[in-house]
Order: structure tokens, then C-alpha cells, then sequence
């Protein structure tokens, strides 16, 4: 991932980055009146963090940022592998 991303987790690939115009930004601070920050209330593990300071901030990042998300990976040699090369991985 330090390929894709800085040391605070923002996307280097400016391809994958839009600035937000001013309409969305508006819907997005709408979206956040409405739900009250929902996601203050909710519980969360020793250690974890909310995505953002406040309702926008964790809309923007939730909604409008790129994201990655890897469900499978295929052909990485067991944990116990010590070096190896392998002529393929494929991510899903």
C-alpha cells in the first residue's frame, strides 16, 4: 500500500483523487444534519478510530475518497513460506 498511499493514508495517484465542488459539498453537510452524527453513537473497539473528526469529514472520507478493498487473494504461499517466488497473485 505505500506504493498507492503518504504516510496518512492519502492516495499519491492524483488520477484516482476529484476535488469536491461546492454542490456536493453542500449535499454532503445536508446528509450530516440529517443523520445527527450516527456514527458518534455506535461503539467501537479498544483502539479503533472514527474515519474523521466530525459527520462531514467521515462522509467525505466514506463516500467521495478512493478506496481499495481486497475480498480475496490468490496464489501467496501459506504463512510458514519462507522465500519464495510465485508466478502469479491475483487479487479479487
Amino acid at each position: 500500500m505505500e506504493q498507492f498511499t503518504d504516510v496518512e493514508g492519502n492516495w499519491k495517484l492524483n488520477t484516482l483523487v476529484k476535488d469536491i465542488d461546492d454542490e456536493t459539498r453542500n449535499q454532503l453537510k445536508q446528509t450530516a444534519e440529517v443523520s445527527n452524527n450516527a456514527h458518534m453513537i455506535l461503539p467501537l473497539l479498544d483502539g479503533v478510530k472514527h474515519c474523521g473528526h466530525d459527520e462531514i469529514e467521515c462522509l467525505v472520507n466514506n463516500v467521495w475518497k478512493p478506496t481499495l478493498t481486497i475480498t480475496g487473494i490468490e496464489g501467496l504461499p501459506n504463512r510458514q513460506g519462507g522465500n519464495v517466488i510465485t508466478p502469479s497473485i491475483i487479487l479479487k
